[in-house]
Formats: C-alpha cells, structure tokens, sequence
C-alpha cells in the first residue's frame, strides 16, 4: 500500500515493476482526482482546486468528528464494564493471589495489584497551623511532591517525615497507603 505521493511518484518511475507494485499503483490512481475534470482556464481552474481543497477539510473534520464519537462510546462501553465487574475481578484476582505474586498473566494482558502510597490533601489548613518544616513545601498551594518529602503516611496517621512527630491538624485528610489493581493489556497495533 502505498502511503504517501512522493512513494507514488518513486515507484511510478520504476521500469520494471512487480505486480504488486502495479496493483499497489493502480489502487493510488483510483483516489487522485479525474485529470479530465479539471478545468482548463484559469478562474475555472483556482474555483475547483479551492473547492477540492474544501472537501478534503470537510472530509477531515467529519472523519475527526466519527473518530471521537467512536472513542466515547468505547471509554463509555470501558466505564460501564468498570461500574459492573471491577470490584468482581479484584476480589477474584485477590483469592488467587498467592505467595509473593502480585498478578496473574494471561495471553491478552496482566491484572495485578500495585502498592499505592498514603498521602495527605492539606488544601484546608491554614499555613500558620502547619509545622515549621511543612511550610516550606506550602507557598500559595500545596506542593504534593514536595509535602510528600516532609509528611508521611504509616497506617491512617501523618508523620513528620525527619522527627517522626504526628501530624494532627484540622482539616488535614489522610488517605491511607492501599492497594490498587491495575490491568495492563497488550494494545493493537495499527
């Protein structure tokens, strides 16, 4: 199949072509405009070749627009199949976990689970309240990576990371370290 003009225009140079090649050739050809149609005065000319331009625009956004259409529907189909079975597979995927695996691979992909670490949403505290050495992490927001140097999470609790003092502080959301499945699939190729 050929891609692109300038492989047409190479291949078409060929004095000794293969079949292939001639079919791939051929197959070209029949999407390039029909020479005949083209108009031979000047006005006439610039019209059509404006008009061509158009439709191959039109063409585009119309294809754009199917592409992200399709796309949609299929994340939606993805959601639903989430919404539906997730909490399934991860209670199945955890019965069968044994020893030290933490996932089980199959010819289409691997679902497993991940450690995912605590961490602490501080967007609520004010930066008076919090510790002399978490306020360097906090300017007008909450850098994440940096408080996550700072404060740790052992548990349901938040820790001076340095001196290990609990970090208690009104407002201040812990989210526990956890568990996360996660599937990872062999993806087409196109």
């Amino acid at each position: 199949m050929i891609q692109t003009h300038e492989e047409y225009v190479a291949l078409k140079g060929n004095q000794t072509p293969d079949p292939a090649t001639l079919e791939a050739i051929a197959e070209y050809e029949a999407g390039l405009p029909d020479l005949a149609a083209v108009p031979g005065d000047p006005g006439s000319f610039l019209e059509w070749y404006t008009g061509r331009k158009a439709d191959y625009a039109s063409q585009k956004v119309r294809l754009k627009a199917q592409y992200e259409a399709m796309l949609r529907d299929i994340e939606r189909q993805e959601e639903g199949l989430d919404y539906h079975f997730a909490d399934r597979a991860e209670r199945e995927l955890r019965a069968q976990l044994t020893g030290r695996s933490r996932s089980v691979k199959f010819l289409t992909g691997t679902i497993g689970l991940r450690k995912k670490p605590g961490s602490v949403n501080g967007a609520d505290v004010p930066l008076e309240l919090w510790p002399e050495e978490a306020q360097s992490a906090i300017v007008t927001r909450v850098d994440s990576t940096l408080l996550k140097k700072v404060v740790k999470v052992v548990g349901e609790k938040a820790y001076l990371a340095e001196t290990g003092e609990p970090l208690e502080l009104p407002g201040l959301r812990v989210t526990p370290e956890s568990e996360a499945m996660y599937i990872k699939t062999g993806k087409e190729e196109l």
